[in-house]
C-alpha cells in the first residue's frame, strides 16, 4: 500500500522561484551607473534601489519582540512534546509537526530521534530509502520527496524533514543537464540552483505501508545558478544551523501564508546576500524572476516584505548589501535549548 498525504502535507501553499528569465525583452545596453527596465509600453525608465524605510532603532525594537515571541513558542512547544511523549507513533508524528508550525525546530528534534520511531530524515538511513526529484506542473514546479520502506523496519514509523532542509542537484555519473542546443547558445552553462523547503512535512508509514510521497514546495537558494530540469534528482542536505538562511527557513515554514515575491527575496538576500546590482542584472527590475509556485513576478516593491522576513527569523537586515549593508549579519541565537530527556522518556 502506498500512504500519500498523510502528515503535513496539507495546504503547501507557499512557493518559491527559479533564477532564470521566463520573458524575453529587448533592453538597451544600460550606461555606466543606470539600472533599466523597460515597462509594458517599452519606454526606458530608471530604477531605483529600494530602500528599507526602518530606523536603527525600529529595527533593534523588532528583533526584541522577535526574541520575545520566540520564547513564548518554545514554552508552547515544550508543552506539546510533554504532551506526546506517551502517545503512538501517529501522535508523535503529530506533535513534530507541530512543533514546527509553531517554530521550535529544537523542541520536534527531541522527538525525533528514532527512540520513538519518529526519525528525522537525515537520521533515517537504516529504515528507509529517500528519493527526490524536481517535478514542474503547471505554471511551477516542487520538490518531490518519496520514502521506502527498508526490510526489517517494521511496524508504523514516521520521517521528519525539518525546516533547513534543502535539496542540491545530483547530476550523476556523466549525467549531463543540458543539450548540445543549449550548450551551443547559452556557452557555460551554470549549475542547477539549490532548492529549500519552504514547508517542513512529517510523512508517516503504517504497519501495512511501503512507502510515501509528498510534494515540497521550494526556493531557489542559489540565485546565480541555472533553473532545475525537470525530473531532475536531487539529494537532501540541511543548512548549517543558526545561518541566517536557515533561521529563515524556520520562520517561513511556521508561517501559515507567505507572499510567494517576498519569501523568494527574503532567500536570496540571507542565503547569497545578493546586491541590488546583481538584482537587476538578472532582469530583477523587469520583472523577469518569477515564484515556482504561481509564476509571480520578484519586483523591487517586494523587498521590504522580504527585510520583515528577515527580522521575524532573527536577522537584521541592514546589513543586507542589497540594501547597502556589508553583509548579512545573524543576531546571536537563542540560549533557549530543548528539554533534556528523562529516565524512562525514550521507550520506543
Amino acid at each position: 500500500m502506498i500512504a500519500r498525504a498523510r502528515f503535513g502535507l496539507v495546504a503547501l501553499v507557499v512557493a518559491a522561484a527559479g533564477c532564470h528569465c521566463h520573458y524575453e525583452y529587448r533592453v538597451p545596453e544600460p550606461r555606466e551607473g543606470v539600472n533599466w527596465y523597460v515597462g509594458n509600453d517599452h519606454r526606458e525608465r530608471a530604477v531605483r534601489a529600494p530602500t528599507l524605510g526602518l530606523s536603527d532603532d525600529q529595527v533593534a525594537d523588532a528583533l526584541a519582540k522577535e526574541r520575545a515571541r520566540a520564547a513564548r513558542h518554545h514554552e508552547q512547544a515544550l508543552d506539546v512534546v510533554a504532551e506526546a511523549k506517551g502517545g503512538t507513533v501517529a501522535d508523535i508524528a503529530s506533535a513534530v509537526l507541530e512543533c514546527y508550525e509553531i517554530g521550535d525546530r529544537d523542541a520536534a528534534d527531541s522527538l525525533a530521534d528514532g527512540t520513538r520511531h519518529v526519525w528525522s530524515w537525515d537520521q533515517a538511513q537504516a529504515v528507509v530509502a529517500l528519493d527526490c526529484h524536481y517535478r514542474s506542473g503547471g505554471a511551477g514546479g516542487a520538490l518531490e520527496v518519496t520514502i521506502k520502506r527498508k526490510p526489517g523496519a517494521l511496524g508504523a514509523l514516521a520521517i521528519a524533514f525539518p525546516p533547513g532542509t534543502y535539496g542540491v542537484a545530483d547530476a550523476g555519473d556523466g549525467e549531463k543537464w543540458t543539450d548540445q542546443e543549449d550548450d551551443r547558445k547559452y556557452g557555460r552553462w551554470p549549475s542547477q540552483q539549490d532548492l529549500g523547503f519552504l514547508r517542513a512535512p512529517v510523512l508517516y508509514l503504517a504497519a501495512s505501508d511501503e512507502e510515501a510521497t509528498v510534494e515540497v514546495p521550494i526556493a531557489c537558494a542559489s540565485f546565480h545558478s541555472g533553473p532545475p530540469a525537470d525530473d531532475q534528482r536531487y539529494t537532501l542536505h540541511r543548512f548549517e544551523p543558526g545561518s541566517a538562511v536557515d533561521r529563515l527557513l524556520v520562520a517561513l515554514c511556521a508561517r501559515e501564508k507567505v507572499k510567494e515575491p517576498e519569501a523568494q527575496l527574503a532567500v536570496w538576500l540571507a542565503r547569497n546576500d545578493i546586491t541590488w546590482d546583481d538584482f537587476v542584472e538578472k532582469g530583477g527590475a523587469r520583472g523577469n524572476l518569477i515564484t515556482f509556485g504561481t509564476a509571480s513576478r520578484v519586483l523591487p516593491r517586494h523587498a521590504k516584505g522580504a527585510a520583515k522576513l528577515l527580522i521575524e527569523s532573527g536577522t537584521n537586515p541592514t546589513a543586507a548589501r542589497f540594501f547597502g549593508g556589508n553583509g548579512v549579519l545573524v543576531e546571536e541565537p537563542s540560549q533557549v535549548l530543548p528539554e533534556k530527556p528523562r529516565a524512562g522518556d525514550a521507550t520506543p
